[in-house]
């Protein structure tokens, strides 16, 4: 990626206006979208179709990809290809034990939080669930088109936040970890509509996945753990989802 220094189409970019828009999309546009669907969402009754929610699944997972069908209009103008973006192998055994490590993690703490679902109050649930509950999965369609969004995230933000936001906003400073500062800050702002505790959560998350593609020099890593932890999350969530459901019924049968 960075270490040897940037192609002639990498260096050129910060005089392109196409760049630019492409970076102010990234930075403006889909946060914006991002809060937009969440209010939607969020005025719906409790009890409405789920293909409401559908709907905001399939339009998120659409918009992801034109996003990357333009980052790859763009590149290709600059004489800019995959693996330039970051769609390459790393150092093989630096790659996978990063990999593995994280995912072990990352399997560790889903445990860990599906451990306290079980013991957590309504109480405690319905806060925890409170900005987010309309959105999580609940039928298995919707659980099923869960999976595709999680996965599309996976490779389709990696590609935009890193492989393109991280190396343009390096070739802006001429650092790869103020790329990767900025861009973390940037990827939690993008998550706006999570509130102050998901854009920090999604702040931090988007400073790991900059170091990981800075020190693996590959997308790969990144775009697996990526989807891995919107699929644990989504179905995490659904679990809790499902006992703070369980909970109110058994207090209104109580009442």
């Amino acid at each position: 990626m960075m270490g040897s220094g940037f192609s002639a189409g990498w260096s050129a970019l910060p005089d392109c206006v196409d760049a630019w828009l492409l970076t102010a999309a990234l930075v403006l546009a889909l946060p914006a979208c991002g809060i937009l669907m969440y209010r939607r969402l969020s005025m719906l009754p409790a009890d409405s179709p789920g293909r409401a929610k559908l709907s905001i699944y399939l339009v998120i997972i659409a918009l992801e990809w034109v996003l990357v069908g333009a980052l790859c209009f763009v590149a290709s103008r600059h004489a800019l290809n995959m693996a330039d973006l970051g769609e390459r192998v790393g150092p093989v055994r630096r790659t996978l034990a990063m990999s593995a490590g994280l995912l072990i993690l990352l399997a560790l703490l889903s445990f860990q939080n599906i451990r306290k679902i079980r013991i957590a109050a309504v109480e405690e649930l319905e806060k925890d669930l409170r900005r987010l509950k309309r959105f999580l999965p609940q039928s298995t369609v919707e659980t099923a088109v869960f999976m595709v969004m999680a996965l599309t995230a996976g490779i389709c933000e990696e590609l935009l936040y890193r492989g393109w936001l991280v190396n343009f906003i390096a070739v802006l400073t001429h650092s790869a970890w103020a790329g990767v500062a900025i861009g973390g800050v940037l990827f939690g702002l993008a998550h706006a509509y999570q509130g102050p505790k998901g854009i920090m959560a999604t702040g931090v998350l988007g400073l790991v996945f900059g170091a990981i593609f800075v020190l693996s020099g590959s997308l790969f890593p990144g775009q697996i753990l990526h989807a891995a932890i919107d699929a644990v999350n989504g179905l995490v969530g659904a679990y809790a989802l499902k006992r703070l459901q369980e909970g109110e019924r058994r207090e209104s049968r109580k009442a």
